[in-house]
């Protein structure tokens, strides 16, 4: 499944590395991963989410509280030898995929660590969604849970007849926070990157959602994982002196059949 990064070869594992026929070999980490992300992208510069969002994103997710998703999620994504969680952060999602072969891959190096150590059946591979070390039609399904989706790619390396799972936030996702944060709130909207994309016929769609009601630490990890984090400056500071906050948790699942048609024709 794997494709050298410089040179787009088949790469093999060969134990301690991996390597193409051309001769360039990625050695493994002493935690399980490879770090395969295109040096044309800024190489082994800090990328995606830092120590402290992962961290905080391992603490929430291992608490339990997205575990109706990922029961759900493992209801959903269909079997196959061959399965890709895009933009697999820390790895907890990962874990709902069932196949001969699993890999994710996150752009975040810090998150690829925490992933390779709590999931050693996996693959973990360091590299971006926009440009995946993946051979092309290698990837039975692939996966990509709140992580930008990249049409383009997931065309490229999904076999025709193979799928492509998406989940993004439901309209009322973590409305209770929003409305904490923000004055105004819009619902969110659902939409599907893949939605009209030439080559994806979408088959099958569902919707999760369920109250939360998250105590002090839990909500600062809530908010310390996501977007909120940036886009509103005090956000941990607002909810740093809040007991307990109810909000509702919203998630819409959608997949995709990949056609046999090109999605550049």
């Amino acid at each position: 499944m794997l494709a050298c990064p410089l040179c787009r070869q088949p790469l093999l594992d060969e134990g301690a590395r991996f390597g193409c026929p051309s001769g360039h070999h990625f050695d493994r980490s002493r935690d399980g991963y490879v770090h395969l992300l295109d040096p044309g992208r800024g190489g082994r510069r800090p990328h995606g989410d830092d120590r402290e969002m992962v961290a905080a994103r391992r603490r929430f997710l291992d608490a339990g509280h997205y575990r109706p998703l990922y029961d759900a999620l493992a209801g959903f994504i269909p079997r196959g030898s061959g399965l890709l969680d895009v933009g697999c952060g820390e790895g907890y999602f990962t874990g709902a995929l069932s196949g001969d072969s699993v890999s994710g891959v996150d752009v975040s190096q810090p998150a690829v660590r925490l992933a390779a150590k709590a999931y050693r059946t996996a693959l973990f591979v360091v590299a971006s969604g926009a440009s995946l070390p993946i051979l092309d039609a290698s990837v039975d399904v692939a996966v990509s849970v709140f992580a930008p989706v990249f049409p383009d790619e997931l065309a490229r390396v999904v076999r025709p007849g193979g799928a492509a799972v998406v989940v993004v936030p439901g309209a009322a996702h973590l409305d209770g926070l929003r409305a904490l944060l923000y004055r105004e709130q819009v619902p969110h909207d659902e939409q599907v990157p893949l939605d009209g994309v030439p080559g994806f016929t979408a088959e099958t769609a569902n919707r999760l959602q369920f109250a939360l009601t998250l105590r002090r630490d839990a909500l600062a990890d809530l908010v310390g994982m996501t977007p909120y984090r940036y886009a509103v400056p005090d956000a941990l500071a607002r909810v740093s002196d809040i007991p307990d906050l109810t909000t509702h948790a919203a998630f819409s699942l959608r997949l995709f059949r990949r056609e046999a048609v090109d999605i550049h024709s």
